[in-house]
């Protein structure tokens, strides 16, 4: 596709293979007080795993897009219901409806893109903004439920067997 630049898989693969030692350090940034180191690589991470996605379904992207982009594409795609790739796990499942059951009809797209927009206010307004803990702290947990559930939904297609 002229003009689409495919971010760089090898750094994508390294993020998610250096999962477990994020998500460990993310537990530890929430219980050491360093709330914004965790919504940061809880960020990262998201934004990782559907750079991977949309490398697996061939749906092009810019290196610049961002995580909001990435799953307006996704969804742009879903809507017209022009993924074609077979997955024996989802059975009878497209996987077109796979990602429109748990990942838009359900709201957990919708509940990713708010909680990043309240990341970039805290990240982008930190030296200007009233610090609160508990506002960071209450960003950091939204983030990490929202990362294990979209984690769910990513790790069942990207690590399912393709038919």
């Amino acid at each position: 596709m002229a003009g689409t630049v495919f971010y760089n898989t090898n750094k994508v693969d390294l993020a998610i293979k250096n999962r477990d030692e994020l998500m460990l350090h993310v537990e530890e940034s929430i219980a050491k007080g360093f709330y914004i180191e965790a919504v940061v690589i809880l960020h990262s991470l998201m934004e990782n795993y559907t750079y991977k996605l949309l490398h697996i379904l061939s749906i092009p992207y810019k290196a610049s897009d961002r995580l909001f982009q990435c799953l307006e594409y996704l969804k742009i795609h879903v809507d017209k219901n022009d993924i074609c790739v077979n997955l024996e796990c989802l059975e009878n499942e497209s996987v077109s409806e796979y990602f429109f059951a748990n990942l838009f009809s359900n709201g957990l797209a919708d509940h990713i893109g708010a909680w990043r927009k309240k990341r970039n206010l805290m990240i982008h307004d930190v030296a200007i903004e009233e610090l609160s803990k508990e506002r960071f702290l209450a960003l950091a947990i939204e983030g990490n439920q929202l990362f294990e559930e979209y984690e769910t939904v990513l790790r069942r297609f990207i690590y399912s067997k393709r038919a």
